[in-house]
Formats: C-alpha cells, sequence, structure tokens
C-alpha cells in the first residue's frame, strides 16, 4: 500500500484521500471529515449520458482533420466513462475518475489503456471502435435508462457506425 507524507493545514488538506493524523498538539485537525467519493444521481445521469454524447460530437468534428479536438472529445467520452464504471464496480471512489480506474477489473482496465493510447490523429478511430466495443460490452444496460429520450438512436448509430 504506498504512503504519501505531507502537511497539510486546517484550512487547506486533501478531502480525497485517507489521512491520519501523526502530530496535532493544538488539535486543529479533530473536525477533519472525509469527502464522500461516491456520486450523486444528478452526476451519475451525466455521466452517464456524456460517456456517449462526447463520441457523437466527436462524429461531427473527425471529417474536419481536427485531430486536437477530437482527441479530446475521445478523452471527455473516456473520463466519463470510467465514471461510470467506477459506478458500477467500485463507487466509494467513483467521483475520481481515472485516478481510481486501476480499482476496475483488470480486464475492463486493459481496454481502456488501449483506448488512451490509441487516442491519437492516426489511430482515433480505432480508439472509438474499441470505446464503443466497451460501452456495449459493459456500460450500456447499466445507464439506458437515464438516458434522455431518443437518446437510444445516438447510441445505435455510434454502435453500427463504430463496431
Amino acid at each position: 500500500m504506498p504512503v504519501d507524507c505531507y502537511i497539510v493545514y486546517e484550512d487547506n488538506y486533501p478531502s480525497t484521500d485517507e489521512i491520519k493524523v501523526l502530530y496535532d498538539p493544538n488539535q486543529l485537525m479533530l473536525h477533519y471529515q472525509k469527502k464522500d467519493l461516491g456520486l450523486t444521481t444528478e452526476q451519475f445521469y451525466e455521466s452517464a449520458l456524456d460517456s456517449c454524447w462526447f463520441i457523437f460530437q466527436y462524429d461531427h468534428i473527425v471529417g474536419r482533420n481536427q485531430f486536437l479536438w477530437t482527441s479530446k472529445m475521445i478523452d471527455k467520452a473516456l473520463d466519463h466513462m470510467i465514471i461510470v464504471l467506477l459506478h458500477k464496480h467500485y463507487p466509494q471512489k467513483a467521483i475520481l475518475g481515472k485516478k481510481a480506474a486501476h480499482h476496475l477489473p483488470i480486464d475492463i482496465y486493459d481496454v481502456l489503456i488501449q483506448i488512451n493510447d490509441l487516442n491519437n490523429s492516426e489511430t482515433h478511430k480505432d480508439a472509438v471502435s474499441l470505446f464503443m466495443q466497451l460501452y456495449r460490452d459493459e456500460v450500456v444496460t447499466y445507464v439506458e435508462d437515464t438516458w434522455v429520450k431518443g437518446f437510444e438512436h445516438v447510441y445505435q448509430y455510434l454502435l453500427t457506425k463504430y463496431t
């Protein structure tokens, strides 16, 4: 287990990490409260939709040769999909996204790494293909009840085009 040692102050401490106070003679950290790292229902719904929505945005710009922007859309979709996958498999750290992705099942994590590695100006289409396959296999049944009406058509369009 990794251990990070650092100095914290009462007005500036990490609320997303477990901390153990070793020395606090004036008990300034007595009221420290760890932040909840799970998702609210609203945050889950937002990520559930955005995980596919940013691929739809990618689809609209991919033909313009704006490779920095296409990579950004894939990365945003990946960020949201990781949050959804964490909510499903490791909800107590879901809000951390990529920082906690290593807690996901190894087969899922390996695909996420592949998508990330393929997200560049030359192989971005391969990244989207893998993304949509993972979305179909691991995400869609978990999130489709949260979609706004008609979004299933967007999903089917992307799935057909990129897988």
